[in-house]
């Protein structure tokens, strides 16, 4: 995930084998029956994109089972059997749906949606898009849901997106800095937990110097950078802010 952070056999021929040329024969010759010719099965025919209220339902069932079972292969392949053309609104409705649940089940999915990216089934651009299209949301979410801006910080940091994506992620929330808690304040030290929690804190500090990452753009007055910062056990990170 560092370097995320700062940044079959072909088919063998199934053709039949030429036939030798061979004499007409003087007397009828005796039939034979053909080698029946192998046929290979027909590709599964991809899923079609679901209605909103489908997708929603079976988003509910994948987390509920998977908070239960906790079998992080089991939740990929729930997944693929989506398709890869409703990846995009599934990573919407996860992130949908975890605004009401607890710290531990989106403790739980982070580590599913984790899977996903380690084994390639979820794209970087999809997983960002998904994200960035929910994000437009979140404000009035969290009207009635108090941990929506870290849940989401936490979803952010699980599909592995990159610091150098955090701001494309977050939306138009990334640059609405005005207030004196802005949305991006939560958010960004969540994101920036998660990875300290599965990368360690001397990875993400290389990352975060690699990749330049300002976080006080994220963060609104530059007075309350460093003790947004050091509540959050990050300042460490930053140095030249502390």
């Amino acid at each position: 995930m560092f370097d995320l952070l700062i940044n079959d056999e072909d088919d063998e021929s199934h053709a039949l084998p030429r036939a030798e040329p061979v004499k007409a024969p003087s007397k009828p010759a005796e039939s034979k029956a053909s080698a029946p010719v192998p046929v290979s099965a027909p590709a599964p025919a991809p899923a079609k994109t679901m209605d909103t209220e489908t997708m929603q339902r079976k988003i509910k069932g994948m987390i509920d089972e998977y908070t239960s079972i906790k079998d992080d292969m089991e939740f990929v392949e729930c997944f693929k059997e989506l398709g890869e053309d409703n990846f995009q609104l599934a990573v919407f409705e996860i992130a949908n749906n975890l605004m009401d649940r607890r710290y531990s089940h989106t403790e739980q999915v982070a580590k599913g949606m984790r899977a996903l990216r380690i084994n390639n089934v979820l794209s970087e651009d999809t997983a960002v898009a998904g994200l960035a299209e929910y994000s437009e949301l979140l404000e009035d979410m969290a009207i009635d849901a108090p941990n929506a801006y870290k849940f989401f910080g936490i979803l952010v940091a699980s599909v592995r997106v990159p610091l150098t994506r955090v701001a494309e992620a977050l939306g138009d929330l990334a640059t609405n800095v005005a207030a004196s808690q802005p949305p991006a304040m939560p958010i960004v030290c969540a994101y920036i937990k998660h990875c300290v929690e599965v990368e360690g804190e001397d990875r993400m500090r290389d990352a975060v110097a690699e990749a330049k990452f300002d976080v006080a753009k994220f963060l609104g007055k530059d007075s309350a950078v460093p003790s947004a910062l050091k509540s959050n056990e990050l300042l460490s990170l930053f140095p030249q802010l502390a």
